[in-house]
């Protein structure tokens, strides 16, 4: 669980907000749209149930106070720029979660986000992988992969 903040933290919470401030513009002027920031487990819920099952989503969950997350943030916003062959843009969505933020804690107790950055690969609502840490590479990697990978077929019903 995360610690309270106490008055004699009110200083430090001045830096905070200016550092929040500072690392969502420069996400917001280099996404164009493409990051969707999400601010409540609802709009979370909301974005994952309105696609369709062969929808890709990546999302990555980071801390204001992080450092290569920040290094991070604009590998993903480069990422969402980025056009692939496999997957049509309207099934790519980019999800940025702020992990320690109280409104979203659901979602990140659900992926068991224990350090950031941390990203989750959903398809049809599931995960199907996780990357922790900051790997600028590893993200293009599994990305990549998971573009050239379609979803699983369904199964023909059987004759009757």
């Amino acid at each position: 669980r995360r610690r309270r903040r106490s008055r004699g933290d009110r200083a430090s919470e001045c830096l905070v907000g200016w550092q929040r401030q500072r690392v969502s513009e420069r996400v917001s002027m280099a996404s164009s749209g493409k990051v969707v920031e999400v601010a409540t487990t609802a709009q979370f819920r909301a974005e994952v149930a309105g696609m369709g099952a062969d929808s890709l989503f990546v999302v990555h969950f980071w801390a204001n106070w992080c450092e290569p997350c920040k290094q991070m943030d604009e590998v993903f916003a480069a990422l969402a720029e980025t056009d692939y062959a496999g997957l049509p843009a309207s099934q790519l969505k980019m999800l940025r979660v702020e992990a320690e933020r109280d409104e979203v804690e659901d979602v990140a107790e659900e992926f068991e986000v224990e350090m950031v950055p941390h990203f989750v690969f959903l398809r049809g609502g599931q995960a199907v992988g996780t990357l922790e840490g900051a790997d600028p590479r590893g993200l293009q990697e599994k990305v990549a992969a998971l573009v050239a990978k379609p979803a699983a077929a369904k199964p023909a019903p059987a004759p009757a």
